[in-house]
């Protein structure tokens, strides 16, 4: 073979080889699109879903709360879907259910797409739904623990008289000297103080499935090993040692998420119109058009407005504080008032707004606020309370509120109220002019929930059932407390008297993210 020919055979196969690789990398090029269409196109699909289902999640939340008024609770679905970053209500759906007890928020879009336009896929069809009913979803999630003290630098004082259903954890050590106590365990990460007395009953399930205390018995000076609980069960005397009932060395316990990121999902901001049937400017204006089935939009130039008449609204009363400057105190004193609506305060969030109720006066909707607000005299509120900045409540013993929440910057409470539902606030919860107990249906419970601040519970009594929890702050126990739930907090001051703790009872309006099981009761998202 020549030189020649050997040199064109070898130049023919590198240009084989180069259409080979060519060839290669046009089909290389159409994998890398299709998966580029794939990590880029839906994983932003996946993103943006997430965001449309926390969206109808909350708007279907909202609406449940007005039902059965499906006009309302259409209103909040689309309003809340606004808030959430769908301003195009077009394409939500709201539906109801089962005799409108249940509403679904249904949300359809179409997205167009970017790489995967080479694979002919112009774009993506996305649909969330979320349905949400008057009862709520159930979540059956609790938290095992009567007594939490969070902090791993303090102590926990137990004294007075006590008698606890349920186990106390101490992230760092526990100290009791009561007069009496009663509990099921204890637990603590930095040992216990010298004071275990004889007077501390533990409890246990005998063979026959009954709770009996035993009495612990010790001697300090000796070895923890000869501590003991005495049971005297069925004329016998039965002696086990102290740590299968008191743990000096548990681990530190994460302090639960009750509400916590998802506090959204159960307070939320009354729906605000933008208008109202009828303009009224004074009080004599506010009064002529009291009875009237309309919606009234009320704008004060004046920081008193007195009605002289009962105040009946049908629907919403919104008043306008742009034109006030301070403090603007309207005040009701006839009998028999009642506003079939929600009372929407809003303009200037400088204001300080008071509203006073010389007799009892009947509000069937949910007040807002966007400044300082109090609302005393006589009341009830069948309703949730919304508060942008300190909310003070009751200068008259007896109001009631009947809704899922009450929510303050801060929240004080004066004299003594009955609530259904959740006072939740960012700062401090101070009820120490007063007291609040649940109401009086057996399934009304009440929670103390402050996210940065303390609680100060005033006196509770034997109808508290719920929650106290302050995970950032301290509980002020005082006077008497019958509760049935948890008490959790960072720290705990005081001494009570007598203290009575039992499991919770019935289900209550918030979730955990706890991994420490069920002390009973049910949990549930909302009502």
């Amino acid at each position: 073979m020549s030189k020649n020919l050997i040199c064109r055979s070898k130049s023919k196969m590198c240009k084989d080889e180069e259409g080979s690789v060519i060839i290669l990398v046009a089909v290389l090029m159409v994998v890398f699109l299709g998966m580029a269409a794939l990590v880029v196109d839906l994983g932003a699909d996946y993103v943006y879903k997430a965001k449309m289902q926390t969206a109808c999640d909350t708007a279907s939340r909202a609406a449940a709360s007005a039902l059965p008024d499906t006009t309302k609770a259409t209103e909040l679905a689309k309003y809340y879907m606004k808030e959430n970053g769908f301003t195009d209500t077009r394409n939500v759906q709201v539906e109801f259910k089962d005799s409108n007890s249940k509403v679904q928020v249904y949300l359809k879009e179409e997205r167009k797409t970017t790489f995967a336009r080479a694979l002919g896929i112009k774009s993506n069809k996305i649909s969330t739904v979320a349905v949400a009913g008057k009862n709520g979803i159930s979540q059956p999630k609790g938290f095992k623990y009567a007594i939490f003290y969070g902090s791993e630098s303090g102590t926990l004082n137990l004294g007075g008289t006590y008698d606890i259903v349920g186990s106390v954890h101490s992230n760092g050590a526990i100290y009791t000297n009561p007069g009496s106590g009663k509990v099921d365990a204890f637990e603590c990460n930095k040992g216990t103080g010298s004071s275990w007395f004889g007077n501390i009953k533990i409890s246990r399930i005998n063979a026959n499935g009954v709770t009996e205390y035993g009495t612990i018995s010790y001697d300090w000076s000796t070895n923890p090993a000869t501590r003991y609980v005495t049971f005297n069960s069925n004329g016998k005397t039965e002696k086990y040692k102290l740590d299968e009932f008191a743990n000096e060395n548990a681990p530190v316990e994460e302090m639960p998420t009750y509400l916590g990121d998802n506090i959204d999902k159960l307070i939320y901001k009354p729906y605000i119109p933008n208008n109202c049937d009828i303009v009224a400017t004074t009080a004599d204006e506010l009064s002529g058009n009291m009875g009237t089935d309309k919606s009234i939009l009320f704008k004060p130039t004046s920081g008193s407005v007195y009605l002289h008449v009962p105040m009946n609204i049908s629907r919403t009363l919104r008043i306008d504080t742009r034109s006030v400057s301070g403090e603007l105190k309207l005040q009701d004193d006839k009998e028999g008032s009642v506003i079939n609506g929600d009372i929407i305060i809003s303009g200037n969030p400088n204001v300080s707004t008071q509203l006073y109720f010389g007799s009892k006066t009947i509000i069937n909707g949910d007040i807002y606020c966007d400044g300082n607000f109090k609302i005393g005299g006589y009341f009830e509120v069948n309703g949730n309370i919304y508060c942008e900045k300190t909310l003070t409540m009751a200068d008259v013993p007896g109001s009631t509120i009947k809704g899922k929440f009450v929510f303050g910057e801060k929240v004080v409470i004066n004299n003594d109220m009955k609530i259904d539902g959740a006072i939740v606030s960012n700062g401090d919860i101070d009820i120490s002019g007063g007291k609040v107990s649940v109401g009086s249906g057996d399934d009304d419970s009440l929670t103390l929930y402050s996210r940065h601040g303390n609680i100060n519970p005033g006196q509770a009594n034997g109808d508290y059932h719920g929650l106290m929890f302050a995970p950032e702050g301290n509980i002020e126990l005082c006077a008497n407390m019958e509760v049935y739930g948890s008490i959790i907090a960072n720290t705990f001051s005081g001494n009570p008297a007598t203290m009575v703790i039992r499991p919770l009872d019935r289900e209550v309006d918030y979730e955990t993210n706890s991994k420490n099981g069920s002390a009973g009761g049910t949990i549930r998202l909302l009502k």
